[in-house]
């Protein structure tokens, strides 16, 4: 049985891919791959710091939360807001702090208008491994 030289072209258009072909291919595949891991590569890497901001500003707003409550629980003096000193901690659990976190409280007066001696600011700061967050609350002491 012979086969003619259409068949033959036929069979060998339908054989498979070439060396080149598949050489070129992978060439293609790896650029595309690296061109993806580039474009990725950029958001992750600032993927850290955006978890210590968070957790700087939880741990700020924890503190806050416990002087308040304290404040709230004990009443507030009637001369000086900062009188005792406004943070309870260390001592409530609640003050427990990440591994490498410290936390500063402050108490300041109020430049605001009006009757300036009613009014207080806490100033809480969360001191982490790389960054630091801060945050005031005003604080009054009417309707005591």
């Amino acid at each position: 049985m012979s086969t003619s030289w259409s068949d033959r072209n036929r069979f060998r258009a339908q054989a498979g891919l070439t060396l080149l072909e598949m050489i070129l291919f992978i060439v293609v595949l790896g650029v595309a791959a690296v061109a993806m891991l580039a474009a990725l590569s950029g958001p992750l890497s600032g993927a850290g710091t955006q978890t210590e901001v968070v957790t700087a500003a939880q741990v700020a707003q924890a503190r806050m939360e416990v002087m308040l409550g304290y404040k709230r629980k004990n009443g507030f003096p009637s001369d000086n807001l900062c009188e005792p000193d406004p943070d309870p901690c260390p001592g409530p659990a609640a003050c427990a702090t990440p591994a490498g976190w410290t936390v500063d409280t402050a108490c300041e007066a109020w430049s605001g208008n009006g009757d300036t001696s009613a009014f207080q600011v806490f100033v809480v700061t969360a001191n982490g491994p790389a960054s630091s967050y801060t945050i005031r609350t005003l604080v009054t002491r009417l309707g005591n």
